[in-house]
């Protein structure tokens, strides 16, 4: 018989606490958004999710006991864990052209995406679909460039000729982003930062390690599933949030958020 132990472990990759902890505070956001301005029915699109956990950015808000449709999500894991949350009456997917939904003008209170907007062939076709679509708020999450680990992920692909796959990288100005808002009708167009920590934006060597790996054939473990059905977190991620809301000057807010987000109205 022969001991595949080894093999196993390779293919097992474990998230660690930059990723998890993003995820938090997006679900903090989630949850204040919908407290303070009574959505009920969401779309994400589109909603590829990661490797790892597809389909978990809106689970915040089925949580929140908004309706939720995901487009071009994985069926079968997505709803499989929307349903051992007891939220899966609440999810719908649907494979859809993102640059052309097969969906009536104004039907979702909150229509947003996670980092895919710069990866889109045409990111403000994509734009303009999620405001006709939308009769409250276009929201839209990226990556941020003025992070100082940015560089650093930057001159990694460069150095290792590893090709750049995170999309176009003016998109990771919230100034850029603001604009295409702007251009595509959006009112009251406003920007924050998600994921304020003191440690850099992944700087790359992770990214790099996980370009030569076969993700279809990785089995990842990832610690939010649990602690969001267990609706219990450990207190590192509370202390971290404590740190990202201290009212801090912007410069250091831009420098040590890894994400922004851009909020306008239909």
């Amino acid at each position: 018989m022969v001991d595949t132990s080894e093999e196993q472990v390779k293919d097992i990759e474990r998230e660690h606490f930059g990723p998890l902890y993003d995820r938090y505070s997006l679900r903090k956001f989630f949850f204040d958004l919908v407290e303070k301005s009574g959505i009920k029915d969401c779309l994400e699109v589109p909603a590829v999710g990661l490797a790892s956990t597809p389909g978990i950015w809106s689970e915040a808000l089925g949580e929140k006991g908004c309706n939720v449709t995901l487009v071009n999500a994985p069926k079968q894991q997505t709803v499989q864990r929307w349903e051992c949350m007891g939220i899966g009456d609440r999810l719908k997917i649907m494979d859809a052209d993102v640059d052309n939904l097969p969906l009536k003008d104004n039907t979702f209170d909150l229509v947003w995406n996670y980092a895919v907007l710069p990866q889109q062939k045409n990111p403000t076709r994509v734009l303009n679909e999620m405001k006709r679509v939308s009769r409250k708020f276009v929201f839209v999450v990226s990556m941020n460039k003025f992070n100082w680990g940015y560089p650093i992920h930057r001159r990694n692909h460069e150095r290792k000729n590893i090709p750049w796959t995170h999309g176009d990288t003016e998109l990771f100005d919230y100034g850029n982003m603001i604009g295409l808002f702007e251009k595509s009708g959006l009112k009251n167009v406003r920007k924050g930062f998600l994921d304020v920590v003191p440690w850099p934006d992944g700087i790359g060597f992770r990214d790099l390690r996980l370009h030569g790996k076969n993700l279809q054939a990785t089995e990842w473990e990832c610690k939010m599933v649990d602690y969001v059905e267990e609706r219990s977190f450990p207190l590192w991620m509370k202390l971290v949030y404590i740190f990202e809301k201290f009212p801090t000057p912007f410069l250091m807010k831009l420098r040590y958020s890894h994400l922004y987000y851009v909020l306008g109205e239909a």
